[in-house]
């Protein structure tokens, strides 16, 4: 004997656990980014049957609820100054392997031994240097490394309406 009603219950849950370590692209080690996703639906549907107003066999009605919570995860990367940068001390900035020169821009050539004088340093570069975080890694480029994590949240709610209205005709009414 089939029951008069059917449904389905489905969970997929996923978690940053189980996954690999994220790759490097500076040979630094990366924190791995913390994540997580689940996903729960269920429908439930048959015929259209309210005890003592319908009963109506050519009627059948669905109800379907999903939610997903999500919290994805992503790694950011960026090149900051370095610790000497921050106060001045360019002696150590390459590109390319190359040296740099910083000049003075008051076109009195360049700083000797590449190093702004303390005295040179803008007092609102100093007072906004609070506000970018320090190097993560000890090197050049790429040596700020953060994992994030971005919460969403979603949920539906479905019904259908689905019956015969004559032996050749049917007419569905879906809203979600």
């Amino acid at each position: 004997m089939q029951s008069l009603y059917t449904g389905s219950v489905v969970v997929n849950a996923n978690n940053s656990a189980l996954n690999a370590a994220p790759f490097s692209l500076n040979g630094q080690s990366v924190p791995k980014p913390s994540s997580q996703r689940i996903s729960v639906a269920g429908n439930i549907g048959g015929p259209l049957r309210i005890p003592k107003l319908v009963k109506n066999d050519k009627w059948f009605v669905y109800l379907t609820l999903q939610g997903s919570w999500n919290h994805s995860a992503s790694d950011r990367v960026g090149t900051l100054p370095t610790l000497a940068e921050r106060s001045g001390d360019f002696s150590q900035a390459t590109i390319r392997n190359a040296p740099i020169t910083i000049f003075d821009p008051s076109g009195a050539g360049p700083f000797p031994g590449n190093m702004i004088p303390t005295s040179r340093l803008s007092f609102a570069s100093l007072g906004l240097l609070k506000y970018f975080p320090v190097p993560t890694s000890d090197i050049a480029l790429q040596n700020y490394s953060i994992g994030i994590s971005q919460p969403s949240y979603s949920n539906a709610v479905g019904v259908r309406l689905s019956g015969s209205v004559s032996t050749k005709d049917r007419l569905n009414f879906n809203t979600q």
